[in-house]
């Protein structure tokens, strides 16, 4: 069984781990520190750091980029907002105008709605003063010469021709000249309203847009913040998977895992193993052996990986092609060289496996052989117990046969002087009985 789980977790791994990054590592504090004695070695929190170390680099470089992201995300924001803020006031100034532009049109509207309607009063009053006009001058000419009634008639011809010319004509002329000044107020309210209203829907749609640009800028400022959180939530799942995987490893492992990954800190490198391929050596149960390989398997991927990152460096510094082709060559050696070497773990969990079977066996065999020795020795014991106990048993039969034989004699001796004793006394009443 711990041969087929060893072989299961070395495949998984072998094949995660060509999908890992090489980082190259910053000197901390917490991971320089060179720990000679057993009991530093020993120390869950050392082995926590030092596989974590990778991840609090990818943590750090990736806090770094998303501060800067977010930085620019706050600045948009603050000038998006400043942005919206202006067009909302321009779109209330613009919706103001058009309002009271509006209103000024619907006021000049009802002014010609009320100068047409005076102006058809005054027109008809005018229509009709002249209609009786020329019917008491059609009166006038009628009469014969000398009537009476002629100078009446041509003093209401006069007031009327006077009221005609002096209030009539003059209202209607004053009224249509109105009526022509209030339909070019119309007019050009129309056109003022009109630009108005273009102004306005200029206005909404500039806020619109503000409003989208400000809402984009928050989405990207919220993206940013949850990238920041699942940054932090990953780094801490994976301390939490590492600190579970190690609180489960012996203190033997804990000890040779410090001891061979203290090496790599003090030659500057960072190992990738993961939550997932420390599960190896937990369920393994992996010997010093294994131990020894699993982590120099990490340690040469780490420096082959620092040297391609190196040579990939200087490839783009210089522009040379060569270095690029001699970065991926050193990349797929380290790679083949896992391969070999988690194949090597699996070897010598396959000959642990048999090494373990094998003293299982012996010392099932002598737990055998005790066992017979145990079983004979009892038999022994136990016959020669039975021996004793029928033994025992003869004796304590002869010796209750020989004490009922003299309980008998005693008790039939007894008997017989009783009996002897009833007839001397059985003679004794006879013979005073004869007396009397």
């Amino acid at each position: 069984m711990r041969k087929k789980i060893n072989s299961i977790l070395i495949n998984t791994a072998v094949i995660g781990l060509f999908t890992l990054c090489s980082h190259q590592v910053f000197t901390s504090p917490a991971f320089s520190q060179s720990t000679t004695g057993g009991s530093g070695f020993s120390d869950t929190n050392l082995l926590i750091s030092t596989l974590t170390a990778d991840n609090a680099i990818q943590l750090d470089a990736s806090l770094a980029e998303l501060s800067d992201e977010l930085d620019a995300a706050k600045t948009d924001l603050t000038a998006a907002t400043a942005t919206f803020n202006t067009s909302q006031e321009t779109l209330s100034s613009a919706s103001n105008i058009f309002q009271d532009s509006n209103n000024a049109l619907d006021a000049l509207k009802d002014q010609l709605s009320s100068t047409e309607t005076a102006l058809t009063t005054s027109v008809g009053a005018l229509n009709s003063a002249t209609a009786e006009l020329l019917t008491l001058q059609s009166e006038l000419s009628a009469l014969p010469a000398g009537d009476p009634s002629a100078a009446e008639l041509a003093t209401q011809i006069e007031a009327l021709e006077t009221t005609i010319n002096t209030e009539l004509q003059p209202a209607v002329a004053e009224l249509e000249a109105s009526l022509t000044s209030t339909t070019s107020e119309i007019s050009e309210t129309q056109t003022i309203v009109d630009q108005n209203a273009a102004n306005l829907s200029q206005a909404q749609a500039d806020a619109d847009k503000s409003k989208q640009e400000l809402d984009a800028a928050q989405a990207e400022l919220d993206q940013t913040n949850s990238e920041i959180e699942s940054a932090n939530n990953l780094f801490a799942s994976e301390l939490d998977n590492i600190t579970t995987q190690v609180n489960g490893l012996s203190d033997e492992q804990i000890v040779r895992l410090n001891q061979k990954l203290n090496s790599a800190i003090r030659q500057g490198l960072v190992v990738e193993i993961d939550a997932a391929q420390l599960e190896m050596v937990l369920q393994g149960e992996f010997s010093k052996q294994q131990i020894d390989t699993f982590t120099k398997a990490f340690i040469e991927r780490a420096k082959l990986f620092k040297k391609a990152n190196q040579l990939a460096e200087l490839a783009e510094k210089t522009g040379n092609d060569q270095l690029l082709l001699r970065a991926e060559q050193t990349r797929e050696r380290a790679s083949a060289q896992m391969v070999k070497r988690f194949a090597k773990i699996e070897k010598i969990g396959i000959k642990n496996s048999a090494r373990e079977a094998k003293r299982e066996a012996k010392e099932a065999k002598k737990a055998s052989n005790d066992a017979k020795k145990v079983a004979k020795k009892a038999a022994k014991a136990a016959s020669s117990a039975a021996k004793d106990a029928a033994k025992a048993a003869k004796e304590a039969a002869k010796d209750a046969a020989k004490a009922a034989k003299e309980a008998a004699k005693d008790a039939a001796k007894a008997a017989k002087e009783a009996a002897k004793e009833a007839a001397k006394e059985a003679k004794k009443a006879a013979k005073k009985a004869s007396k009397s």
